[in-house]
């Protein structure tokens, strides 16, 4: 995921705090899901990258077989943090849906060179600090694809934290993932 995010992963795991730990959960978008993307929690975005990339497909035989999928495709990584620490976000463009939108910034425009397959990117990453971090709440609206992809979340936080969902389970808006063990938290 250091692909993925920059050098902005490898901040992230060398200042996890002491007690916790950084987690991964990949949410794919097939074409007839819901293309919208809304915030997983409360947290403060501080920086946009934009990665133009290829868009190759993202449906789970194509990742296995195409080692470092999710960082070839064009993306949008939202770098912040939450509660208990560092929070990324990463919407991966995919076959036909290079487009990515950011309800808080309407001028971001991405897929400009993602229309040839296979072409290198002229620009590595487009970068974007946020003089006032931009506050998201639960459920709020982030953004949106123009047909199914995928979405990343890289996120630091206690040791005891567990995945409430399967893999290959299907998820919805609004549904918890995860949860932290109460009993350690009192």
């Amino acid at each position: 995921f250091e692909t993925a995010l920059g050098d902005k992963i490898e901040a992230a795991a060398s200042s996890v705090k002491q007690g916790n730990t950084l987690k991964t959960v990949v949410l794919y978008l097939a074409p007839g899901d819901y293309h919208y993307f809304h915030s997983p929690v409360e947290w403060k975005i501080q920086q946009r990258r934009h990665f133009p990339g290829n868009l190759l497909p993202v449906r789970p035989w194509a990742v296995e077989q195409v080692r470092g999928l999710y960082c070839t495709n064009e993306r949008v990584v939202l770098n912040g943090t939450w509660d208990h620490g560092y929070f990324g976000f990463v919407a991966v463009g995919a076959l036909n849906v290079g487009s990515i939108d950011l309800e808080f910034e309407k001028d971001l425009v991405t897929n400009q060179e993602s229309f040839v397959p296979y072409r290198i990117p002229s620009e590595k990453c487009l970068e974007k600090n946020y003089e006032q971090p931009v506050s998201a709440v639960r459920g709020q609206l982030l953004g949106d694809f123009n047909l199914g992809s995928t979405v990343v979340l890289i996120f630091e936080t206690k040791k005891d934290f567990t995945f409430t969902i399967a893999p290959g389970q299907t998820v919805r808006v609004g549904q918890r993932i995860g949860a932290l063990d109460q009993a350690a938290e009192e």
